[in-house]
């Protein structure tokens, strides 16, 4: 029985003859490039597919028929699935990450590595402003629509983040880690080790069960953040907080640029992104008001029920029983229990809308940002 050889992939023909070109070859046509890599000469989605396999290996420029290699990369670009390509936002966000750590922090002799905290990266990609990184949006807490935009918000771009940064690793674009950053006594920021990364964990623990908090990411939204951070300073002896660690290295700048054409994208991508953004804010904080409102008791509807179905007699009677229900539990020491939280959100939705849209233009908005949030 004689085995058969498989004949290789369009794909693994560019990667093997890739070398035999160089930076200046020329194609006279798209026929004379397939017969350079022995690729049978197809038109439609193959013709596509075997330039975008070219662009994941070299930089390309068409001129009228002919095909001009102008740099050939040392590794070849990774392949990135469509749907990263397809999304309103991974790959806009990404594009503007991985130019601005190409830009500012990228070396050709060795690799680097560099931290970036979640809110330095919503900066960077266009999601908010100054105001957001440095005030938290504590300045905005005044009122019930403020308080809810602030958890919303807080949850929603901190997830966003989270993914953006995941997609990034897994089209192999960039590598990173979460990692605890300490500030010492000199204000010297450092990386933690494993040991003192594993005390800081075990500690969490400890204050998640002592607070009866879900996880780490909601202590900034607790009434006792303060109070908890305090406890951490106190316990570990220094200040902490949770960074990203990326390792940049020099071929970034390419990857960046092969992002940008692979998902076609335009000039100020910076912008639309945070168009975007701001718009699924809105509705976002706007729908949960609405719905929250919807289901919340008003807080005269008993007092109406009263009125509506009894007499001013009955109403009296009501009254005084109440009266001395309450001063019996009083004289006992009973605790009433607090009632159920209330938002007690405005019903006027102008009102609502306006608050929404300048905590948005306060701290979310970068007007005439084109790409970057540097």
């Amino acid at each position: 029985m004689t085995g058969t050889t498989k004949e290789p992939s369009d794909s693994e023909k560019i990667r093997n003859l890739i070398h035999t070109v160089e930076a200046g070859t020329v194609f006279k046509s798209y026929r004379h490039l397939c017969k350079h890599f022995e690729i049978k000469p197809t038109g439609g989605n193959a013709k596509k597919a075997v330039i975008a396999e070219l662009d994941r290996c070299c930089t390309l420029k068409d001129k009228g028929n002919k095909i001009i290699i102008i740099e050939v990369f040392e590794l070849s670009q990774p392949k990135i699935s469509e749907r990263f390509l397809n999304s309103k936002y991974y790959s806009k966000c990404s594009y503007l990450l991985l130019t601005f750590l190409a830009e500012q922090y990228c070396y050709e002799e060795d690799d680097e590595v560099y931290y970036l905290t979640t809110n330095r990266i919503l900066k960077i990609i266009s999601l908010c402003n100054d105001n957001y990184t440095k005030t938290k949006l504590n300045l905005a807490m005044e009122d019930s629509e403020s308080t809810f935009f602030i958890s919303e918000v807080r949850r929603y771009l901190g997830n966003f983040t989270n993914k953006i940064l995941k997609s990034i690793s897994s089209n192999k674009l960039l590598n990173f880690n979460k990692c605890y950053m300490l500030i010492g006594k000199n204000n010297k920021h450092r990386i933690a080790t494993d040991e003192e990364t594993k005390i800081i964990n075990d500690y969490y623990k400890v204050i998640l069960e002592e607070y009866g908090i879900k996880n780490k990411q909601a202590i900034n939204l607790s009434r006792h953040a303060k109070e908890i951070y305090s406890k951490f300073e106190e316990h570990l002896g220094y200040k902490h907080y949770i960074s990203n660690r990326f390792n940049l290295t020099a071929d970034l700048a390419n990857g960046a640029e092969y992002l940008r054409k692979a998902a076609n994208l335009p000039d100020n991508c910076g912008s639309v992104v945070n168009s975007l953004v701001c718009n699924d804010i809105y509705n976002l904080v706007f729908n949960g008001i609405v719905n929250i409102r919807k289901d919340e008791p008003k807080p005269f509807d008993i007092q109406r029920a009263i009125n509506n179905f009894t007499g001013d007699s009955f109403k009296k009677e009501i009254d005084e029983m109440i009266e001395e229900m309450k001063k019996e539990h009083l004289s006992k020491g009973t605790v009433v229990p607090p009632v159920k939280y209330r938002w007690g959100f405005n019903s006027d939705d102008d009102i609502v809308n306006y608050r929404i849209e300048s905590l948005i233009d306060t701290f979310i908005r970068v007007d005439g940002d084109s790409g970057g949030g540097i």
